[in-house]
């Protein structure tokens, strides 16, 4: 009993870690989120710089789809503004995930790789 305390402890701190601040040749900007279920979510472009990034999807404009880090609280980031920083690869952190079946319908061609970072340096390129 003490072994799954210790656990799930261990578990939860490691889920309430801070974000990474992102690295200097990264693409960042600040999102919001639009709509999203079981990990997946699309997210609206606030900084009009970074508009190129997205597109209109079902009335929403600077849009795009991403699956999100198996550690994003997504009832969390629903609710605010946010830093994301795109990917070029594929994210290793998603190997292990649980997730549900359900899906979002998002016909759209805009699709990048994030993860969620705590501010973006000034010199992300554009």
């Amino acid at each position: 009993m003490k072994n799954l305390l210790m656990l799930i402890s261990m578990i939860a701190f490691v889920s309430c870690s801070e974000p990474e601040t992102t690295n200097e040749n990264a693409t960042c900007f600040q999102v919001s989120f639009v709509t999203g279920i079981c990990g997946e979510a699309v997210l609206k472009i606030e900084n009009p710089t970074f508009f190129k990034y997205g597109e209109t999807w079902n009335g929403y404009t600077h849009v795009f789809f991403t699956v999100f880090e198996c550690s994003v609280d997504e009832p969390k980031v629903s609710n605010e503004k946010f830093f994301v920083e795109i990917k070029n690869e594929s994210p290793s952190f998603n190997t292990s995930c649980v997730r549900c079946f359900a899906t979002l319908d998002y016909k759209g061609t805009q699709k990048h790789l994030v993860k969620i970072v705590s501010e973006c340096n000034d010199s992300s390129p554009e």
